[in-house]
């Protein structure tokens, strides 16, 4: 702090010149170096400097000496020392300080401060509020009788810390009790030295974590005091921090305005603020008092603010632009992030963590009341919400008539209990000081709390399954249908609104409630089993299922409000061309299933089944309706008067739902002969009536719409061979007399209206065009061609013609040719259906016409034309060579010609996971471009010659790689790519010419260097031998160390990183290789998922043979980076993974990587490896020692949550070595059980 006063180095330095040190004497050249370079960094150890003055002037002295040069300035500035004692008061407004300095500033702040003294210190135990000052180093003293206190040689901090330990005492009950902030220290200072030291003997479960303010990036504070298990916080400037904290400061003085302020800032939207505002929100919500505030403020701050305390909401994902309603992307953590989040996490890892506070769940700085819980979204189990949750579920209530608090809600996978109550509270009035909640809210909130409670009960989803295991296991009984009867009930399901409308639209204006939400029925998926009902059960399971239909009836009347838009599958689904049944599960498949059980009722006993029908609900237009119709086709079951006149009593909606025309058409059909006349009439009336006009409908289109469905529906019956009266024939002809009436959708007027899948047949028959003249083939086969797609059929003649006789295809588009015409379609067919077995006058006869289509043409064929001279290239070199040669340079010629265009690949640019635009420098890019498929072209005339090496390729070959090194656009490019992946091929067979012509392209200021590597990269292929990658082995250096300069493709890292591993690997038997300092310093530039690639390829290594001794231990002595910095959950995850593979070697392995080893995010896997026994006898139980030693560098002691088989590898850790029970570590360890 800026008082005047000196740091502990100047405060030595000044001792020393008070004193006369001589330059010869032990304290004297200990710094003399530092001195002279006024350099703190090339000080020894400061507190042994004061152990060497005072053995050689006296402890006196040496305190005397300091006593002068700390006297207190007279205008010391002295309001950072005012904001610290502001920062520290408790609820009572009492400050407490503990500070390691000598001087008396605080004094000066405060005169009446209570004040302790080393080594008289506060008990934790008894005073459980301690307040005032407390000097844990010593005080400077007024008087001589109080000298004699200060800590500062090593003598002084060993008494204090570990001899008598009474500083070590006191912080390890502080540490119990408060949280401790370091200011003013670095990590290398002697009181945090000797504070760990006495720590580290601490079996106390309950340390709190120590925080530490510390110059510098933040990133490297984390890192540098992430090694001392304390948690750095960086900043760039002093006077930032001191702004920081004096502005905390004055909200600590007058919290109660502070509040104010940040509850108005709440009562904004969120969209609204600043980020560092919303900061602020979270700051006052993170703890009960603030959290208190914020839930009983007036009026209620905004739902919205679940998008901001929600970190997987405010975290979510990118909502891509959808004009007009959305004209860009649409962020939330540009909305609702906070300025101290960290970056949004875009490794693509299954299993990455997205960090940041999540205020709606248990937080480090919580008191312990319960264990980890949340709000939503649980964890393995529902515990307790602690005292400050509690009123996020207060004040959740009382936003519930919010649109943004259900657009939450529903995109929880569950709510905590209390949050179910607090919502049934609401909806039943026993909340006193909230309104209830009326109308579309009511409705809305209803619903959606029985969705969040029946998808709770239903979250395993494998009820159908565990009932096929039971039947099999006992067989049909009256337990067995119970248990039906319960897992096959349907339940509301919530979704998000259709196209997942925004919250808050590009307009502003806010969204209905019932815009946010959309419900819909479900009963348990099937996932598969198939229940075989016996005969003698098939009536009680039906009245089952009818249970199940009836109830969701119910249901779907309360999410869909009507049945007017709701579809079933078709009863008896029409067979159109080569679709396939959809799968269906579900409500759906429990209709089809009641369907063919009610089939077999039919067969088993036909009056149970008319006693079926007639028991099923009248009026229901969602399943029974499509049902009756089906089953009243029956003759023998149903009267055809009584189904006539039930025909007619159907409402409008049933009767004219195009859904159910599937089934109402054919039972006309079938009982059209039954029904008396009347009936007949009347049915003939109301098709002619019509539907009732919509509401919004204009009567202009509900006259047409009325006029088209009758003359659909009449045509249809007329066509089925059901007899009209003549009123309505008369009516039919005057409907079908208008102009363009679509007489064909007479014809498939009972389509059903169910989605098909399928695959469309190639239909290939050239029959048509077989004895036509060869001049007329081509203008045939383009009228032919069509594609049906209501039928899943292609008609493609000329295919079939192309494929049985060539020659005669061959000659039809050479006349067209000579005409002029150029039809693209057909020399597409032509070219894609080209038969293998053709005489050789005919392959060559059709290479030189598509070599010689002109500039246009070839344009629109370049990828065909191409991928033909690649498929054909080995039998047309084998054949000719030199014609060969002419095909490949007369294509290249012209699509040179055509520019760049004609050398792109077919395959676009995509965008990778973090929405930039990838790199076109791919195999996949170049193997699917034109040029790649000339160079494919070129490598397959080699057929299955094996060269030798120094062999030489011929001189066509290497010409015409030279060429496309240099074609246009892309092309130069996909060559280099498809180079890339033969380099060592290329080397080896004709290393002269490689070396002149490719190896220059490798240099990373080449225009191709880019492309080159990533074809070598692709392929993970190190160059080779030992003399290519020393020619190259900077440049590949260059771009593992500079990743930024080369646009790679995504996971490019990965493979550098693996190719790294590879060289460095072989550089133990031959020089040129990558050696292992260059490995590290490659290392320390990839990417955290490179590093992860690195340890996979040492463990395909190290396992092998003696690879652990030849390499995998020299590997992590001194190549692996040593820095803090690499020492990340992922690398750690991996390392331990690779010592429980190398099993017999476990010790040497740990102790190779137990430098390395930090905590992983999810130790189970790493404990999962320790407790394996497929291969024998469990790790923990071989080797317990190192076992331990890996459990302590990996799990957290303050994690909120146990590893998984904690319990069961401590149990073999003392069983297999019982005096480890009683290590601090396995003592720690054993700690997290209880908690």
């Amino acid at each position: 702090m800026p008082v005047g006063l000196p740091s502990f180095f100047r405060l030595t330095t000044q001792v020393m010149a008070s004193l006369g040190v001589a330059p010869t004497s032990p304290a004297g050249v200990a710094m003399a170096d530092a001195i002279r370079e006024n350099d703190p960094g090339l000080a020894p150890p400061l507190d042994q400097v004061f152990g060497m003055l005072q053995r050689e002037y006296s402890r006196s002295t040496i305190e005397k000496e300091v006593r002068g040069l700390l006297r207190t300035p007279r205008n010391a500035d002295t309001r950072n020392h005012e904001s610290i004692l502001k920062l520290s008061v408790d609820a009572d407004g009492k400050p407490f300080v503990v500070t390691t300095n000598f001087d008396l500033m605080f004094e000066k702040v405060e005169g009446r401060l209570q004040r302790w003294c080393s080594p008289l210190l506060p008990s934790m135990v008894f005073n459980e509020s301690p307040r005032g000052i407390v000097y844990l180093h010593g005080r400077l003293a007024h008087n001589h009788d109080e000298s004699g206190n200060l800590i500062l040689s090593s003598a002084d901090f060993g008494r204090a810390y570990l001899a008598d330990g009474w500083s070590t005492e006191f912080m390890r009950d502080l540490l119990e009790r408060r949280v401790v902030v370091l200011l003013g220290y670095s990590a290398s200072d002697p009181p945090i030295r000797y504070l760990l030291e006495g720590l580290s003997t601490s079996s106390s479960s309950k340390l709190r974590t120590i925080y530490a303010f510390d110059k510098g990036p933040a990133e490297d504070v984390r890192a540098k005091w992430n090694e001392l298990g304390i948690v750095g916080i960086g900043f760039d400037q002093f006077s930032h921090l001191w702004a920081t904290l004096d502005a905390w400061a004055n909200r600590s003085s007058n919290k109660s305005a502070w509040v104010s302020q940040v509850i108005r800032l709440a009562h904004s939207s969120p969209r609204n603020l600043a980020a560092y505002q919303r900061g602020q929100v979270v700051a006052l919500v993170a703890t009960p008092d603030g959290a208190k505030s914020f839930a009983e403020a007036t009026p209620a701050p905004p739902s919205e603010w679940l998008r901001v305390f929600d970190k997987y909401s405010r975290y979510g994902r990118v909502e891509k632009a959808r004009p007009p309603q959305r004209p860009n992307d649409i962020d939330p953590h540009h909305q609702y992030g906070l300025d101290d989040d960290p970056p949004r996490d875009v490794s693509g890892e299954a299993r990455a963590v997205q960090e940041g506070v999540d205020i709606l769940s248990t937080l480090p700085t919580d008191v312990a009341e319960t264990g980890r819980s949340r709000i939503s979204n649980m964890y393995h189990r529902a515990l307790p919400l602690n005292s400050r949750l509690q009123w996020f579920v207060q004040w959740f209530a009382r936003v519930l008539d919010q649109p943004a608090a259900l657009w939450w809600a529903m995109r929880q996978r569950g709510l905590h209990p209390e949050m179910l109550a607090a919502i049934r509270r609401r909806l039943t009035h026993i909340a006193p000081t909230m309104p209830p909640l009326d109308g579309e809210a009511r409705r809305v909130w209803s619903l959606l709390l029985e969705a969040l409670v029946s998808s709770a009960n239903h979250s395993s989803n494998h009820e159908w399954v565990n009932l096929q295991i039971r039947i099999r296991a006992d067989g049909w009984t009256g337990a067995v249908l119970r248990e039906l009867q319960d897992i096959a009930q349907p339940y509301l399901v919530a979704h998000p609104f259709l196209f997942d409308l925004s919250l808050h639209p590009a307009n502003g204006e806010p969204v209905e409630i019932g815009r946010v939400v959309r419900f819909d029925v479900q009963t348990p998926s099937r996932r598969g089993a198939n229940i075989d009902v016996p005969d003698d059960y098939v009536r009680p399971v039906v009245r089952i299922m009818r249970g199940v239909l009836e109830r969701a009836i119910g249901l779907l009347d309360d999410a869909h409000g009507s049945h007017k838009f709701y579809r079933t599958p078709a009863i008896s689904p029409e067979i159109r061309g080569n679709w396939q049944p959809p799968h269906q599960d579900g409500l759906d498949a429990d209709f089809l299933w009641f369907v063919e059980l009610c089939e077999r009722l039919r067969k088993l006993s036909p009056d149970s089944l008319r006693e079926e029908v007639n028991a099923w609900p009248a009026a229901d237009g969602y399943f029974f309706a499509r049902l009756r119709m089906h089953f009243w086709k029956e003759r023998d079951l149903f009267d055809g008067q009584a189904v006539g006149h039930s025909i007619l009593a159907f409402s409008d909606d049933i009767f004219w739902s195009p859904y159910a025309k599937r089934e109402l058409l054919p039972l006309l059909r079938a009982r059209w002969g039954d029904f008396s006349s009347t009936h007949r009439h009347s049915i003939e009336r109301r098709i002619l009536k019509g539907r009732r006009q919509y509401d919004g409908e204009s009567p202009k289109d509900h006259s047409a719409d009325k006029k088209y469905n009758a003359g659909i529906a009449l045509g249809w019956l007329q066509r089925n061979r059901c007899r009209l009266s003549p009123g309505a024939e008369k009516a039919l002809t005057r409907i079908r007399s208008a102009k363009d009436w679509p007489t064909e959708h007479e014809l498939g007027a009972d389509h059903d209206s169910d989605g098909r899948t399928g695959w469309v047949e190639q239909r290939k028959d050239p029959s048509d065009l077989r004895n036509l003249p060869n001049g007329l083939i081509a203008s045939r086969a383009l009228e032919m061609s069509k594609l049906r797609f209501e039928d899943f059929v292609e008609d493609r003649p000329f295919t079939g013609l192309v494929e049985s006789q060539p020659v005669k295809a061959l000659l039809a588009l050479t006349i067209e040719r000579r005409r002029g015409n150029y039809p693209v379609f057909l020399w597409r067919q032509l070219i894609s259906s080209w038969p293998t077995a053709t005489s050789e006058r005919l392959f060559l006869a059709c290479a030189h016409r598509l070599a010689d289509l002109p500039t246009e043409a070839m344009f629109e064929l370049r990828y065909e034309v191409t991928r033909w001279i690649e498929r054909f290239a080995l039998r047309m070199y084998q054949l000719q060579p030199e014609e060969f040669g002419t095909v490949w340079d007369k294509v290249f010629h012209s699509l040179c010609q055509s520019g760049e265009k004609a050398t792109a690949s077919a395959i676009s640019r995509s965008t990778d996971s973090k929405g930039n635009a990838r790199s076109t420098k791919t195999v996949d890019h170049a193997i699917n471009g034109p040029i790649g498929h000339l160079l494919e072209a070129l490598f397959n005339t080699f057929g299955d010659k094996k060269f030798v090496k120094g062999e030489s390729f011929p001189e066509g070959f290497r010409v015409r790689v030279e060429r496309a090194l240099g074609a246009p656009g892309d092309g130069a490019s996909h060559t280099a790519i498809l180079l890339g992946r033969q380099l060592n091929f290329l080397y080896l067979v004709d290393s002269r010419w490689f070396k002149r012509e490719i190896l220059p392209h490798l240099s990373v200021d080449d225009a191709l260097s880019e492309s080159l590597w990533a074809g070598a990269i692709a392929e993970i292929k190190v160059p080779a031998p030992a003399a290519f990658f020393k020619a190259v082995k900077q440049d590949f250096l260059m771009i593992l160390g500079q990743p930024e300069k080369f646009h790679l493709d995504e996971g490019a890292d990965r493979k550098l990183a693996q190719m790294l591993i590879q060289a460095t690997f072989w550089s133990v038997k031959h020089a040129g290789y990558v050696t292992v300092k260059e490995c590290r310093d490659a290392l320390r530039t990839c990417s955290e998922s490179g590093r992860q690639a690195a340890l996979w390829v040492v463990e395909q290594i190290v396992p092998v043979e003696n690879n652990w001794e030849l390499f995998g231990k020299g590997f992590f002595k001194l190549a692996w980076p040593r820095e803090v910095a690499y020492r990340t959950s992922s690398t750690s995850e991996a390392m331990a993974r690779l010592a429980t593979e190398m099993r017999d070697k476990f010790p040497e392995v740990v102790d190779a990587i137990q430098e390395y080893l930090t905590f992983v995010e999810y130790p189970d896997t790493v404990i999962f490896g320790l407790l394996d026994e497929r291969h024998g006898t469990s790790i923990a139980a071989r080797w317990p020692t190192e076992t331990l030693a890996v459990l302590t560098k990996t799990i957290r002691l303050d994690t909120s949550s146990v590893p998984f088989q904690l319990g069961t590898v401590l149990n073999l850790i003392a069983d297999a070595n019982e005096s480890l029970r009683t290590h601090k570590a396995w003592r720690d360890l054993a700690g997290l059980l209880s908690r």
